[in-house]
C-alpha cells in the first residue's frame, strides 16, 4: 500500500498542523545541498482551526493544506500510522512556507 493511500484522516487541534515530513533534498525547486543540518521540511495534510496567542490576538494558521513547510527543528511531535512518519506541529513553529 502508498503512502498516500494511507494518510489517516486526522483534524489536529487549534493551533496545530498536521504534516508528511519531505526527505528529498529539494524544496520546490530550491535546492538546500551543502547545508550541514537540513531544515525540517514537510507537506501540509491538514489544518487545525485557529487559536489564540497570550495576548488575545486571534492567530491564523500560517499555511494551507497542500503548502510546503519549513518548521523548527523542536516543538513538534513525531506519530506513525501504519509504518509511516507524521508530525503535528505547531503554528508558531513555522518558519517559512513555499505558497503553490
Amino acid at each position: 500500500m502508498s503512502k498516500s493511500s494511507s494518510i489517516p484522516q486526522l483534524n489536529p487541534a487549534k493551533g496545530y498542523l498536521f504534516l508528511d515530513p519531505i526527505e528529498d533534498d529539494q524544496i520546490e525547486g530550491v535546492p538546500v545541498a551543502g547545508v550541514d543540518e537540513k531544515p525540517q521540511r514537510a507537506k501540509v495534510l491538514a489544518v487545525g482551526a485557529y487559536t489564540y496567542h497570550t495576548s488575545g490576538e486571534k492567530f491564523e494558521a500560517p499555511a494551507k493544506k497542500g503548502d510546503i513547510v519549513i518548521h523548527s527543528s523542536f516543538g513538534f511531535e513525531n506519530i506513525r500510522y501504519k509504518g509511516n512518519e507524521y508530525r503535528i506541529c505547531p503554528f508558531d513553529k513555522i518558519l517559512a512556507v513555499f505558497k503553490k
